[in-house]
């Protein structure tokens, strides 16, 4: 498979894990920020913190993700562990006397 073809396969599985870890983490934040609370009867400051909660959790997860990501990828590695060694170009030796 093509080189290119084969990182920008793996951008969109990023990518795609990147979707899926945010999808996670605000369903996880959402279930236990509403657990047995019944929105119509708690007040305005009461709501507003379970957005702040949800956003701050969210991002959080997010944050840690991203770094993760643009770390491996600043090091030289591909946005997610394949497992493939050859992802990384290997130094070519030079004949120096």
């Amino acid at each position: 498979m093509n080189t290119l073809i084969q990182k920008a396969v793996l951008y969109k599985m990023a990518i795609l894990i990147g979707v899926l870890f945010s999808i996670n983490a605000l369903a996880d934040v959402i279930v236990a920020s509403f657990l047995n609370v019944e929105w119509s009867t708690i007040s305005a400051t009461s709501k507003f913190l379970i957005v702040v909660v949800i956003i701050k959790s969210w991002s959080g997860t997010m944050l840690a993700f991203f770094n993760k990501t643009l770390s491996r990828i600043e090091s030289g590695k591909p946005p997610i562990d394949t497992g493939n060694t050859d992802f990384i170009s290997k130094p070519q030796p030079t004949n120096q006397p």
